[in-house]
């Protein structure tokens, strides 16, 4: 999608301390061998806030450096990438927005994992460019992958997590970068890849935690015939 007259305002980010990825396997929590393949430093982890608060202050620092008055903003969208975000069953999009520019516009909770930020930005876009020539909306990508859920370093190969947040002030009028484009694809073919074959659950953890998408992976390579190859080279082509 091609855009006109759309602007990043302002951004902003806050993450939490660096764990030294090696301390991590000196305590028993990374295997040796994937440390030297990952081929890290350290990761962020945050243990004093929630996923929430940790986009607050990232829209708070976005915010000071913006130029778009509170009343400009027609969107405030919160992207996540696993979904929990500190507490069951709430809307943390209005939480975020009573505590950063306030107001009566539409605040949305918004999940696609890997591709949240960037199929965010997309969505938003048009919505900013359908407003008139000040329209603003703000943009809170957030997660932190914590036990007993999700286990950093193990429950996904060759992606250990780290904890932070980020947000993006858009805007119609000027601004530090000009948007030109954007380009979000879909293919379907390896939906299934971290869904494995287990039945559907009733509830959250029903299957137990933390999260193993390493099995899920197993599993579909087991069930569907198709290699591992074949899903490297979907994700080299972008797919």
């Amino acid at each position: 999608m091609r855009w006109n007259d759309l602007y990043i305002d302002a951004s902003g980010v806050r993450l939490g301390r660096s764990e030294d990825v090696w301390q991590a396997v000196a305590e028993g929590r990374y295997d040796a061998d994937e440390c030297k393949v990952d081929d890290l430093v350290s990761v962020s982890v945050v243990d004093d806030l929630s996923q929430a608060d940790l986009a607050v202050e990232a829209a708070r620092r976005a915010l000071s450096r913006s130029t778009a008055a509170h009343d400009d903003f027609m969107l405030v969208a919160h992207v996540t990438s696993f979904g929990f975000q500190g507490m069951d069953h709430w809307a943390p999009a209005a939480y975020i927005q009573s505590r950063t520019v306030g107001g009566r516009a539409p605040a949305m909770n918004l999940q696609q994992a890997s591709n949240g930020g960037i199929g965010t930005l997309d969505l938003v876009a048009a919505y900013v460019a359908a407003g008139g020539p000040s329209s603003a909306a703000l943009i809170t990508p957030s997660d932190k992958y914590q036990l007993p859920m999700y286990d950093r370093y193990r429950s996904d190969k060759r992606a250990p997590r780290g904890d932070g947040a980020t947000a993006v002030v858009l805007k119609r009028g000027s601004g530090v970068a000009k948007l030109l484009s954007t380009a979000v694809i879909c293919d379907t073919t390896h939906e299934g890849a971290y869904r494995g074959t287990s039945p559907w659950a009733a509830a959250a953890g029903e299957h137990g935690w933390p999260v193993s998408l390493r099995r899920r992976f197993k599993e579909y390579l087991s069930s569907s015939g198709v290699e591992v190859a074949d899903t490297a080279r979907a994700g080299a082509a972008g797919q």
